[in-house]
């Protein structure tokens, strides 16, 4: 995707998912990257006539417990000036 650079995409039907891998000690600088990416593909979907709803969207953070916990406590995604919530599963 052109509006992705570090972060990669997944497409089903009507849903989106947008990952990347990191490691735990890099959390501020990917945090920035995810915000980033997510802003641009937001502007990309409305340039289309798509609708982000951030209500629902969310986050999820996979790994070791001990890194899980920094990162869900240190991490701010936002769409649209909408702070995600994070969960520990979603469905797909």
């Amino acid at each position: 995707m052109h509006f992705l650079s570090l972060c990669n995409v997944h497409f089903y039907a009507d849903d989106t998912q947008i990952y990347c891998s990191f490691p735990p000690q890099l959390m501020d600088r990917f945090s920035l990257i995810i915000n980033n990416e997510l802003n641009s593909f937001v502007e990309c979907a409305t340039r289309h006539c798509l609708l982000i709803n951030p209500s629902k969207s969310h986050v999820i953070v996979f790994g070791p417990r001990q890194n899980k916990n920094v990162i869900e406590n240190l991490i701010k995604i936002e769409i649209n000036g909408v702070t995600l919530k994070i969960m520990d599963n979603v469905k797909n």
